[in-house]
């Protein structure tokens, strides 16, 4: 399996005071070697935000937690075959929550995540709830929240997935 790691998730999983922490250190640690996990070029983007934004006294952890994702996890780019995939799916989040321009660009970010997992195959990691409504328009999409107890994968969902593994 490949996943991709939201942002939320690599902050959960550099702060050990975080809620989740040793649940997504397990979850990482019990993966198949095969597996393979990586992060967005978009959380890079994400974590540097955060480290322009810090106070001062915080600035040595974040970079430290920076240069750790950076050292341990592939990065992904932005993938042109996401780029269709990106539009419609932000059209059509767009109309099933009923969102002005304004409401929609704040998902930006979520969007081009999933956009990017379409495209290469990826599995999504998040704990955000927006996911849900995106499975919904695009039931391709593979999302999994390492936070909450692993739930038996529906027959349809299980065959859709050793599918897109082979």
């Amino acid at each position: 399996m490949k996943y991709l790691l939201d942002t939320n998730v690599v902050s959960k999983l550099f702060d050990k005071s975080a809620n989740g922490h040793l649940r997504i250190r397990e979850k990482i640690a019990s993966l198949k070697d095969e597996d393979e996990v990586a992060v967005s070029i978009l959380t890079l983007y994400e974590l540097e935000y955060g480290l322009a934004n810090a106070p001062e006294e915080l600035r040595d952890v974040v970079q430290e937690k920076i240069q750790q994702v950076r050292a341990r996890f592939q990065v992904v780019p932005i993938v042109t075959a996401g780029a269709a995939r990106f539009g419609k799916l932000k059209k059509a989040l767009k109309e099933r929550r009923s969102l002005d321009k304004a409401r929609i660009h704040l998902h930006n970010v979520d969007l081009i995540f999933a956009a990017t997992c379409l495209a290469d195959g990826w599995t999504l990691v998040s704990v955000d709830t927006i996911y849900s409504d995106m499975v919904a328009i695009e039931p391709d999409l593979q999302i999994e929240n390492w936070l909450t107890p692993q739930q038996e994968v529906p027959p349809a969902a299980a065959a859709r997935r050793d599918r897109t593994s082979r």
